[in-house]
């Protein structure tokens, strides 16, 4: 990383699971902390709501031991799957070291809209996760999109421009860009990488935001 002049954004991710123990994760934290991470993103996987606000609550103390913030990503998959839901819990169990993922696949996905964005506290906004897709996809295959399957960004019919725009200025830009199928089909990981950083800079310059620098983390 340092031959590379690169540096660790986000570490991910840590599941928050009914049952979870917490102490399973220092030693990820601290590997995360020693390579100079700003922040850990979770799922919140439980159901029952005081519980979710009692792990989180703690997980956010863990994380501040590490000096790290604690990042909440909502996704139609798990059991925080709204921005409102997601902010909420921020706000009432984030202990002030908690900040938002919002990556905008999942932003699409759940219909989140430009003028929600757009009105989200800045210092509540951890980082931004762009890729693409269509416009639209079968709630069965959400996962698998999510997990295997998504588009550098540019080349599918999500409205990041757009989205983009609205995002606080200064927002670290991570690009996660996972294709198992490309990988199968034997493209190469350079090729890959080639295609996602090149989209996510056309992107980026579309939406008025520099890609070269600092705010700028493919992931």
């Amino acid at each position: 990383m340092t031959a590379g002049n690169l540096t660790l954004l986000n570490a991910e991710y840590f599941p928050l699971t009914t049952g979870v123990c917490l102490e399973d994760y220092r030693p990820g934290l601290s590997r995360a902390a020693g390579l100079g991470a700003r922040q850990a993103t979770t799922h919140v996987q439980i159901e029952d709501a005081a519980a979710q606000r009692d792990a989180f609550k703690a997980f956010s103390d863990l994380c501040a031991e590490y000096g790290l913030l604690l990042a909440l990503e909502f996704t139609s998959t798990a059991k925080i799957k709204s921005l409102k839901d997601a902010l909420h819990l921020i706000e009432t169990a984030g202990e002030g070291n908690a900040v938002l993922t919002l990556d905008l696949l999942h932003a699409a996905r759940t219909g989140v809209t430009v003028e929600q964005i757009a009105a989200i506290d800045g210092s509540l906004l951890g980082t931004v996760q762009i890729c693409d897709g269509p416009a639209h996809m079968a709630p069965d295959q959400l996962r698998v999109e999510s997990l295997t399957n998504r588009l550098p960004p540019g080349s599918g019919d999500l409205p990041l421009v757009a989205m983009l725009r609205s995002v606080p200025k200064g927002t670290p830009i991570e690009v996660e860009v996972p294709q198992h199928p490309a990988m199968k089909s034997n493209v190469s990981a350079h090729e890959r990488i080639r295609q996602a950083i090149r989209g996510a800079k056309s992107v980026l310059e579309r939406s008025l935001i520099s890609p070269i620098g600092e705010g700028f983390a493919p992931s």
